[in-house]
């Protein structure tokens, strides 16, 4: 009798103490997997969408470079198609008297006036029957860079004003068209020489343009990576 009372301590103390514990067992198991993927979703939606990439600016190589004869910017070239554009009524005059502190200029012109160099100041008048325009080219005294080559012309027609900048100071360029428009070219360097501006091989952009009855430039034709010689 008291070797089973024995017994049955002994199986009593095994049972508590020898057998583990599920719920010790599962404190200690991994993070679920659940949350785990939680997390990934969480951190992919708060990352950012990446940017697109700027087109690139073709290289020398790529561009498909047009090499024309009508001097250093190609405008005895334009000059050619401008003889073959306008009307013949277009008549350029240059206004040798301008004030330009009137009252009466437009608000247009009084801004375009105040970063314009006063001193290389040039005022025409393009008429063409009862139409007339009044153009001003200078030089833009904020431009710095490449800009600072440009001419900075002013073009007012009833009202409507367009600002533009060019390598050439020849008015001509601007003319009315056969359409009855007012129509002017514009000479730029292009984006393959602005990219690299290699001063042996500089290439340029030929833009005509056409002023709507609004006001508008629209873009007519353009000529891009031209060599001038």
């Amino acid at each position: 009798m008291k070797e089973m009372l024995t017994t049955m301590v002994l199986l009593t103390v095994f049972l508590w103490y020898g057998c583990p514990d599920r719920n010790s067992v599962n404190s200690f198991s991994s993070p679920s997997p659940s949350r785990t993927v939680e997390s990934v979703d969480l951190v992919m939606a708060n990352s950012p969408s990446p940017s697109p990439s700027p087109s690139p600016v073709p290289t020398r190589s790529q561009a498909k470079i047009t090499s024309i004869k009508g001097g250093p910017i190609c405008q005895d070239y334009i000059l050619q198609k401008v003889a073959k554009e306008k009307t013949s009524a277009s008549k350029l005059a240059r206004l040798r008297s301008f004030n330009t502190k009137d009252k009466t200029l437009s608000q247009d012109l009084v801004k375009w006036l105040e970063t314009a160099d006063d001193r290389k100041l040039a005022v025409f008048e393009l008429r063409s029957g009862d139409k007339k325009a009044l153009i001003l080219s200078s030089r833009n005294v904020e431009a710095t860079g490449l800009a600072s080559n440009l001419e900075y012309w002013y073009v007012e027609i009833e009202g409507n004003s367009t600002v533009f900048q060019s390598l050439s100071k020849d008015p001509f360029l601007i003319f009315w068209g056969k359409d009855g428009l007012l129509n002017y070219w514009v000479i730029d360097y292009s984006d393959e020489f602005v990219n690299d501006k290699d001063w042996d091989n500089i290439t340029l952009d030929l833009e005509h343009f056409v002023l709507d009855s609004d006001g508008n430039s629209q873009l007519m034709k353009e000529e891009k990576y031209v060599k001038c010689k």
